[in-house]
């Protein structure tokens, strides 16, 4: 008479198990899930290259050239071998007679501008 209730546990334990993975296998768990965007509108990746650009023209052309090619007696800097984060690090902090931009040029740009520079 003891094994009645265990059985009748353990039976509707299998129930609920199957029922658990039939209901996980008919649905989508990512279905109603939005992007995280850290509360800010969809980035425009072409927007995102113009104003790269357009601070490298503003900054860096004036020496590096518009190519990066380097000209009046300025470094090429036209595949550099640099990685990504010593070109942003020589951006942070200058050399010679570069000036340091780390008050200026801010991350994510900074990252996507030093990424310019190593695909020159």
């Amino acid at each position: 008479m003891e094994q009645k209730p265990l059985l009748f546990f353990a039976g509707l334990m299998i129930i609920a198990l199957i029922l658990i993975v039939v209901y996980q296998t008919q649905t989508d768990p990512f279905k109603n899930i939005k992007p995280h965007t850290h509360g800010q509108a969809p980035r425009n990746h072409e927007a995102d290259v113009d104003a790269v650009s357009a601070l490298y023209m503003k900054h860096c052309s004036d020496c590096h050239g518009d190519k990066g090619q380097g000209q009046d007696g300025y470094p090429d800097i036209r595949n550099t071998g640099m990685t990504i984060e010593q070109i942003k690090q020589r951006i942070r902090s200058g050399k010679g007679n570069m000036p340091d931009f780390n008050d200026q040029i801010k991350e994510p740009i900074l990252t996507r501008l030093a990424q310019m520079v190593k695909e020159l």
